[in-house]
């Protein structure tokens, strides 16, 4: 009389519907793929699977002794292949479930692993009907986590070009005053040669008469007369272009009153356009002046000599 291992054995066979030569795949429909009918590759998808039946097990789901057997089964043949008494642990005689299931594992001979995991998926779902809604779940939480990740790398994307943007826009502005620095400083040391050379007579001879016979105060009064200078000098020249922006302020202004006039059919004349042009011109003293202002200079250094010489 067989025994009930035995008939588990013959009704996982039949199941499994095997033999020595069968392809293990053939529990799977031909060219059915897991990613195309599941949504996931084979790996996720046993794991998915496994997950469920250990969480549902005897609470949402009830399958049959046989049932849970078969799927033991494959789960051993996913973590350890092949059945080999030699590496697998000792089952006691009166460990009838124990036993069984050495049984429906050692059914499985050389089945692979992928055939394995397809299995136990095929097996689970024609058993239990809860399982496809729970990998659909699955499915749209795993869509929804791979729309955030993309939103977060583009998000971080934009945010790495903006900033690179800027970074570029700065180092640019930077390039811009250290260009604008290096011309003035160019500017102002031309400027410094043209009334250096133009005064040098000038502030020398005065020196002299300060500091007959003292070379070195000669030159210390020398210099501090062509800084000065120097200082005026730039600083009647920002005056000149303060008045200048003012003039053109107005200029721009009588020109947009005289075209509100124009367009409301007021006369606005040829000789106010010309004489509003005519003001745009401005004359700006030249450097070549500086001459005789070096004169009223020393003349003005006489009064407040005291003040920048140390006795």
């Amino acid at each position: 009389m067989a025994s009930a291992g035995d008939d588990l054995t013959t009704s996982l066979q039949n199941s499994l519907s095997l033999d020595s030569t069968a392809d293990p795949t053939t529990q799977l429909a031909s060219g059915d793929n897991c990613q195309n009918s599941w949504g996931f590759p084979i790996d996720d998808l046993y794991k998915i699977a496994l997950k469920f039946y250990k969480d549902k097990e005897n609470k949402a789901i009830h399958l049959t002794y046989k049932d849970k057997v078969e799927l033991v089964a494959y789960t051993k043949q996913v973590s350890y292949g092949k059945y080999r008494p030699d590496t697998s642990s000792d089952i006691g005689f009166l460990d009838v479930v124990g036993n069984d299931r050495k049984q429906a594992w050692q059914t499985l001979g050389e089945m692979s692993r992928e055939s394995a995991m397809k299995n136990f998926v095929t097996k689970l779902d024609s058993v239990c009907l809860q399982f496809k809604p729970y990998v659909e779940s699955h499915k749209i939480e795993e869509k929804e986590r791979e729309r955030v990740r993309k939103e977060e790398i583009e998000r971080k994307q934009r945010e790495d070009e903006e900033k690179k943007q800027l970074q570029d826009e700065e180092n640019e502005l930077l390039k811009r005053e250290e260009a604008l620095k290096q011309r003035q400083q160019q500017q102002e040391t031309q400027i410094r040669a043209a009334l250096n050379q133009q005064t040098a007579i000038q502030f020398k001879q005065y020196a002299q008469e300060q500091h007959p016979n003292n070379t070195e105060q000669q030159e210390v009064l020398k210099s501090q007369l062509q800084e000065q200078h120097f200082q005026q000098y730039m600083q009647q020249v920002y005056q000149q272009q303060l008045l200048h922006q003012q003039q053109q302020q107005q200029q721009l202004a009588s020109m947009a009153a005289a075209a509100s006039a124009a367009g409301n059919g007021q006369p606005s004349g040829t000789s106010a356009s010309t004489e509003n042009e005519a003001n745009a011109v401005e004359n700006v003293q030249d450097v070549q002046e500086t001459t005789d202002q070096s004169k009223l200079f020393i003349y003005l250094f006489k009064e407040s000599y005291i003040l920048l010489t140390i006795a």
